[in-house]
């Protein structure tokens, strides 16, 4: 079983995870240069970020790194889904398969945004009975002309 870090050495690993994470490295790439599994360093990066969430202009600047990133990729990924030049030998030069795996990878690409963006919050709802609307008026009338 391996042994428990000190808070010291949790915070000297979490800080180097994010770091690299914000590199763009892949999670085996961070789990390597950390010494954990792919795994584990996106749990110690996940951890992390529940525990210390990035100040708020931090947490912009992330995202906007992140905006970026789906936009370039799916750029890329479009010349790779629409290409429909031949070769000179009449054969496609993109196959079939390529492109249906590029379109998925839009869609996924396109989630992400939409989950940076937080399109896909669920909406909350309250109902409201004309009684307590009736009651709020009547507070705020008598807020308004000093009555308590």
């Amino acid at each position: 079983m391996p042994r428990r870090l000190s808070a010291a050495e949790r915070a000297e690993r979490e800080g180097r995870v994010i770091e690299l994470r914000r590199q763009r490295l892949h999670w085996d790439e961070i789990g390597a240069a950390v010494g954990v599994s792919a795994s584990v360093a996106c749990r110690t990066w996940q951890a992390a970020m529940a525990r210390h969430p990035l100040p708020r202009t931090q947490l912009e600047e992330y995202r906007a790194e992140e905006l970026e990133l789906v936009d370039l990729a799916v750029r890329d990924l479009m010349a790779i889904a629409r290409d429909n030049s031949l070769m000179s030998n009449g054969r496609p030069r993109v196959s079939d398969g390529v492109r249906v795996e590029a379109w998925a990878a839009i869609r996924a690409w396109a989630e992400r945004k939409a989950r940076l963006l937080g399109l896909d919050a669920p909406a909350k709802h309250q109902i409201i009975s004309l009684g307590q609307i009736e009651a709020e008026i009547l507070r705020l009338e008598a807020e308004l002309t000093g009555q308590d």
